[in-house]
């Protein structure tokens, strides 16, 4: 006759733990890095402009006004 095993099952084993840990990690982590790059990317402000003199080039006909920033941008790569 063989002897039962009278080990106790434990609920949580450490084979356990690393498998859940990996497969949270693996649902959860795309989420993460997608939050944190849009975080990174939305914590920078765009360029600023007069709202006067953007408000004057609309009133005299003109649809395009570039900040300062954007003009010399637009120089630089003509």
């Amino acid at each position: 006759m063989v002897a039962a095993d009278t080990r106790l099952v434990s609920p949580l084993s450490l084979h356990r733990a690393n498998w859940t840990l990996h497969g949270m990690l693996g649902l959860v982590g795309p989420y993460v890095l997608q939050i944190l790059a849009l975080m990174w990317r939305w914590g920078y402000e765009p360029p600023q402009f007069d709202v006067d003199k953007a408000a004057g080039f609309r009133a005299a006909g003109s649809d395009i006004y570039l900040p300062a920033s954007a003009q010399s941008e637009r120089k630089a790569a003509t």
